[in-house]
């Protein structure tokens, strides 16, 4: 690990870093750690998202409820992403059921179910990617 001391004897304001080696591996390593933290944040968001949803999804068989679904994160460059949604058995039925505002559907189930908690975790996004980006500066990768 880097140590950074402060030398007196030649130069007050000098610092020394030993270690100069284990710090540039620990730069390089940087970016992956980041995108790897950033997206195990972003993933949990996404649950948390998603139970949410699947509270005032409607419930006519279950299948569009038991379809939701997150998907493990994706880095591609310097992007992370996560994607969440419904579908599968239930695919030709999901978008209109989440769509359209004049079915009924017995509160506190209702359309936009998957839209509407989604907006209400926005604020929390930042604070998630924030989050992921200090853990892999802090190197707590666990």
């Amino acid at each position: 690990m880097p140590v950074f001391s402060r030398v007196t004897s030649r130069n007050p304001w000098a610092i020394e870093v030993q270690g100069v080696k284990e710090l540039n591996a620990l730069l390089a390593q940087l970016p992956a750690r980041t995108a790897h933290e950033v997206g195990k944040q972003l993933y949990q968001l996404a649950n948390e998202i998603m139970t949410a949803s699947k509270d005032v999804v409607p419930v006519d068989t279950g299948a569009l409820r038991a379809s939701g679904q997150v998907g493990l994160p994706e880095v591609t460059g310097d992007q992370v992403s996560v994607t969440l949604g419904y579908g599968d058995t239930a695919a030709t039925y999901a978008i209109p059921v989440h769509e359209r505002a004049d079915l009924y559907h017995k509160p506190p189930t209702g359309w936009k179910f998957l839209e509407r908690p989604t907006i209400e975790a926005a604020e929390r996004v930042g604070k998630a990617v924030a989050q992921g980006v200090t853990d892999a500066v802090a190197g707590d990768t666990a």
